[in-house]
């Protein structure tokens, strides 16, 4: 988890993930989803889709509530 981290602190820059990824485990499945989520909900919002990022925020916080947390003050920051 530590890009989606990375990501949310500013201290890691977006990358783009390739179409097939290899999955090595159920734990490195859920980060790829996770980062997955994050990508989608900010790609939403700013195509002013508030429906669509609401749904990918809601699957975030079920997945992983403690990187929802990060992310929910990540948003506050960006105002």
């Amino acid at each position: 988890m530590a890009l989606a981290y990375g990501l949310l602190q500013n201290t890691m820059s977006l990358i783009h993930l390739p179409g097939e990824i290899e999955i090595y485990d159920d734990e490195h499945r859920k980060t790829i989803e996770c980062y997955l989520l994050l990508l989608g909900a900010n790609k939403a919002m700013l195509n002013n889709e508030k429906k669509l990022s609401v749904q990918l925020r809601k699957q975030l916080k079920a997945l992983a509530p403690d990187l929802f947390a990060e992310y929910f003050r990540w948003l506050q920051k960006q105002g």
